[in-house]
């Protein structure tokens, strides 16, 4: 491992829009499990834009870093926010409501301590994972066509670019991050596609998953789709496929 004197081990990043409702608890859960798993670490949330007060549910902690966007930005904008501001040997994120369990976050952190070159991506489809749940018909379909198109246009090798969990060696990610040009729910597959374009080894996780996700109706899910797969394309069209 390597070891940076004041660093905290591990930072976690959480992009957060309007997440009053979840936030408390989801620090109150990580807070716990990762006090026993690394001496130090660090919570940084980055509010992005949000309008329920997701700011004032935090309490004063050393380790909770809170970073405001005033105008709503994008999922992809705050975890480069977050990820650029960070400070650990070691980063990973998720989402604010938590629909990773923190074990899974612990598996991570043993894959990339053991191979610094690592992006640890949780991975839904790997046959060691469980989920938990059902999203709506649509949310599933928008999910399964994201990722054909994915695989077809960029990230050939790749299951699940967006599970919700990602976790490097900080210097690799902060270096990274810098180039993702993505704002939006396509952050995760531009970040995978630029760190193997780096020469990372990209490593599937599996992960105990919460399907909690935001339930969308069929002309929602499209809407999103659309908007995932032109970003997709604009990454692709601009720098090629990956093997």
């Amino acid at each position: 491992m390597i070891l940076h004197h004041g660093s905290p081990t591990i930072s976690i990043v959480l992009p957060a829009h309007n997440e009053a409702r979840h936030l408390p608890s989801t620090i109150t859960v990580l807070s716990r499990y990762l006090e026993g798993l690394v001496e130090q670490y660090e919570i940084l949330v980055v509010d992005d834009g949000s309008t329920d007060g997701t700011h004032l549910t935090l309490v004063e902690d050393n380790r909770v870093t809170l970073i405001r966007h005033p105008l709503r930005l994008g999922k992809g904008a705050a975890l480069r926010t977050g990820i650029t501001e960070s400070a650990g040997i070691y980063v990973a994120y998720t989402d604010a409501d938590l629909p990773v369990e923190p074990s899974s976050i612990g598996l991570a952190f043993q894959i990339v301590t053991e191979n610094n070159a690592t992006l640890a991506i949780g991975d839904r489809r790997h046959p060691g994972s469980i989920v938990i749940g059902n999203a709506t018909r649509s949310r599933r379909v928008t999910s399964r066509i994201f990722n054909m198109f994915t695989r077809a246009v960029l990230l050939p090798e790749v299951r699940d670019t967006q599970c919700c969990m990602k976790m490097a060696l900080g210097t690799s990610l902060r270096s990274i991050v810098r180039n993702v040009s993505t704002d939006g729910y396509s952050f995760d597959a531009e970040l995978i596609y630029l760190a193997k374009k780096a020469g990372m080894t990209i490593a599937a996780c599996p992960v105990v998953w919460r399907d909690i996700r935001a339930k969308l109706g069929p002309v929602e899910s499209l809407l999103l789709l659309l908007r995932m797969m032109n970003d997709a394309w604009r990454v692709a069209s601009r720098n090629g496929r990956v093997a």
